[in-house]
C-alpha cells in the first residue's frame, strides 16, 4: 500500500483520490499512519467481508449451542430465569459446580452440587 504524508495528501487531493481507485493510499501524520483513502468499491468489499465473517460466526455459535442441547424453549427459560429441568445434564454434560446469581436463583439457596 502506498503511503503519503498528510501535507502531500492535502496538496494533491485530486491525484490521491484518482490513485485510490487503483489501490488504497495510507496517509501519515508524523511517524504514524492515521487514515486510508480507498475506492468506494474497495470499501464495499471490506464491509461485505465483515458482514460475512459475522454471519459465519453466528452460524458456528448457533450450531454449537444446538449440539449442546440449547433450543428455543431452553433459551426462553434461561432468559426468564427459570431453572432447567432435565436438559441441564444435556446442556452442561455434567452438573455445574457454581452458585447462581440471586436473580437466577430466586430462593437464594445454593446451587452447588457435589
Amino acid at each position: 500500500m502506498k503511503t503519503v504524508s498528510e501535507t502531500e495528501a492535502t496538496k494533491r487531493l485530486d491525484a490521491i483520490l484518482d490513485e485510490a481507485q487503483r489501490e488504497p493510499i495510507a496517509i501519515r501524520r508524523g511517524d504514524r499512519e492515521i487514515a486510508v483513502v480507498l475506492s468506494l468499491g474497495g470499501y464495499e468489499r471490506l464491509l461485505e467481508g465483515n458482514i460475512q465473517a459475522f454471519l459465519d460466526l453466528r452460524n458456528q455459535v448457533a450450531n454449537e449451542a444446538a449440539a449442546n442441547g440449547l433450543n428455543e424453549q431452553r433459551l426462553s427459560d434461561l432468559i426468564k430465569g427459570r431453572k432447567p429441568i432435565a436438559q441441564k445434564a444435556i446442556l452442561f454434560r455434567e452438573e455445574p459446580k457454581i452458585d447462581l446469581h440471586p436473580r437466577f436463583n430466586p430462593g437464594g439457596a445454593s446451587n452447588l452440587h457435589s
